[in-house]
């Protein structure tokens, strides 16, 4: 089983949601995703499985200072043969209007 790009976009609309009606606290957000996240890859069968997410959001300013940076995963992402590489995901600063967005992406046999 292959999982792509999904891990780190489960939980979005239901954090972003209970976020804004019931003015969640930043650690009630984590906790949510967490559980999410983790149930995820549950039902990923041990040995048959391959992850491949992003885990971290950096932001650079249009002359490339690094200005931030945001996890996306909020769980450990043990596995073999762990790759990680970085996607120049928006550089036309449309994604987030204010600046470049790279994601740290890793990918690991389950």
């Amino acid at each position: 089983m292959i999982s792509v790009n999904l891990l780190s976009q489960l939980n979005i609309i239901l954090t972003d949601y209970l976020f804004k009606k019931l003015s969640l606290t930043h650690s009630q957000v984590v906790e949510i995703a967490e559980a999410i996240q983790r149930r995820h890859l549950h039902i990923l069968p041990i040995n048959k499985s391959v992850l491949i997410s992003d885990f971290e959001e950096e932001y650079f300013e249009e002359d490339d200072k690094l200005i931030g940076l945001k996890p996306t995963v909020f769980i450990p992402l043990n596995g073999k043969d762990r790759t990680e590489w970085h996607w120049d995901f928006d550089s036309k600063m449309m994604y987030k209007e204010d600046c470049k967005t790279i994601l740290s992406v890793v990918a690991i046999r389950l």
